[in-house]
């Protein structure tokens, strides 16, 4: 189970990655910020105790 720490790292990890690719992502970019995104939702759903569920998601 996530905890806040684990949120924090992961909302940082998206943060971090946006603000370094600031123009078009490639579809490997892309790919990269779909699985932060969902690693951000998952650690957010341990702490909130609900499903949530990233924007990436299929």
């Amino acid at each position: 189970m996530k905890n806040g720490d684990d949120l924090y790292n992961a909302d940082q990890a998206v943060r971090n990655f946006c603000d370094s690719h600031p123009g078009d992502l490639s579809e490997a970019e892309h790919e990269e910020l779909r699985t932060l995104l969902q690693e951000r939702a998952s650690a957010m759903s341990d702490v909130l105790g609900t499903t949530i569920h990233s924007v990436g998601e299929d």
